[in-house]
């Protein structure tokens, strides 16, 4: 016990520690303050879908129009998530996200003064920079401090925050459009935000792995590590810190493509382009169509947003089977079951009612599923200090995705395409995700970054729960 206890004050390795301790009340608070950012997040990127309706009659705007300001939120994400990919490295994961929610919050806020589509695409661009930014980190932070054998299911849950953010969204605009119009739902999007600012001020940690490379940042490091380990003691002077057991190496952004890592990045981009391109197509449109197709607003955008409810239904069904199968099966047979049931779409629209509503929850259920599972890809492939650039990388490309798929479906609808049609196109993108994911697994085990237990050799027994 005393060799033990000397071992552990000359060298503690976080990620030992995280896996002895497995699942506590720090691991899920990380993960529940990291899904309220990707609330707001989800909140304030999908509204403008379900807000677009009054938009377009309030200011007489065609769907061509309608389909670039959708776009043009899209674009800013794309800029949010590469721009400041870097940042993290810099100035702390945390950081990083604190500031990037403060930004989107005032802009969304800002965005009830639009009084054209080209104001209201500015506003929506510079709003989608701070959302875009607060991802990646946000990812990154639950992957750290979550214990691997649970990992899957974690990061599911934490990803699960943008769906409940479109749920709410969709549920609120139900209520609040026809009578008060759309601003008053804007500038709620901007509250929620600034509201959340308050509990991640106090209670979201920095990046341990990147406030180890601090030496200044020593105390933080070991409030840290009391809150993974209330039991952990003080750090001595000559205690060496780490977060893995492989020696420390200064890794940059661009080494998501070095040591054997170029096409499994390339493979994940598409796997994101893929989930993106159908998840902010069919959230962006399905009230719209749905209209068109003879709903009233109000039956339309509840029913669109059971397409975002059916995809929470992931924490309890395709968690806990990530973490037993792996994400890269998983997905794959979702990615395959998603393109029968979104092709189902169109006929659907001429069935009853039940067949419906029944079509756009499975489809849901394959879409949202498979978008958020995609978040826990970078933290399984990536080593931690790569994660954030990884996810951010990936995360701007997928956006290329949301950026033009809306856009195309507003053409199609404009062109006076047939629904069914539609429905069909909007389907094969999800043979290629399958595709994707089946690759980024096979390099994954190649590259030596399949998701393995790590021992807990330096953490005392007294010390394991």
């Amino acid at each position: 016990m005393q060799a033990n206890q000397q071992n552990y004050q000359d060298r503690v390795v976080v990620q030992d520690l995280i896996e002895a301790r497995g699942v506590t009340s720090f691991s899920i608070t990380v993960a529940v303050l990291c899904a309220v950012v990707l609330f707001a997040d989800g909140f304030n990127t999908q509204i403008i879908g379900f807000i677009a309706p009054g938009i377009s009659r309030e200011w007489a705007i065609d769907k061509v129009a309608l389909g670039m300001v959708f776009s043009s939120g899209f674009a800013g994400l794309l800029a949010g998530l590469i721009l400041l990919a870097p940042f993290p490295g810099r100035i702390g994961t945390a950081r990083v996200v604190l500031i990037c929610t403060a930004m989107f919050s005032v802009c969304t806020m800002l965005t009830v003064m639009a009084n054209s589509a080209t104001s209201l695409m500015i506003y929506r661009f510079v709003t989608g920079v701070g959302l875009g930014g607060a991802i990646p980190g946000a990812i990154a932070l639950t992957g750290e401090y979550a214990p691997r054998k649970y990992r899957g299911t974690i990061m599911i849950l934490m990803n699960t925050g943008f769906a409940f953010g479109a749920v709410a969204g969709g549920s609120l605009s139900s209520l609040m459009l026809t009578r008060y119009g759309w601003r008053p739902i804007l500038f709620i999007g901007g509250i929620i935000p600034a509201v959340a600012l308050l509990p991640l001020l106090r209670y979201l940690p920095e990046s341990v792995s990147f406030l180890i490379r601090k030496p200044a940042e020593r105390a933080k490091v070991q409030t840290i590590l009391r809150r993974i380990d209330p039991s952990c003691p003080p750090l001595a002077d000559h205690t060496q810190v780490s977060y893995g057991r492989t020696p420390p190496v200064q890794l940059k952004s661009s080494d998501i493509f070095c040591d054997r890592r170029l096409l499994g990045t390339l493979a994940m981009w598409g796997v994101f382009f893929v989930t993106l391109l159908e998840t902010f197509c069919l959230q962006s449109w399905l009230p719209t169509v749905l209209i068109d197709q003879g709903f009233g607003i109000a039956a339309a955008t509840s029913t669109g947003t059971l397409f975002s409810a059916s995809g929470i239904a992931a924490v309890l069904v395709v968690g806990p089977f990530i973490d037993r199968f792996g994400p890269y099966r998983v997905m794959s047979t979702l990615f395959v079951v998603g393109t029968l049931f979104i092709a189902a779409l169109g006929p659907a629209m001429t069935l009853p009612l039940g067949v419906l509503v029944a079509t756009i929850v499975l489809a849901g259920f394959c879409v949202g599923s498979t978008q958020k599972a995609a978040a826990s890809l970078p933290v399984y492939f990536y080593p931690t200090d790569l994660c954030a650039a990884g996810a951010g990388w990936s995360y701007g490309v997928g956006r290329l995705g949301a950026i033009v798929g809306p856009y195309l479906i507003g053409l199609a609808l404009h062109s006076g395409l047939p629904v069914s049609t539609l429905f069909y196109f909007s389907a094969l993108p999800m043979l290629m995700g399958a595709f994707c994911v089946l690759t980024l697994g096979r390099q994954s085990r190649k590259a030596g970054h399949q998701a393995r237990a790590v021992p807990a050799s330096v953490v005392p027994a007294s010390n394991r729960s």
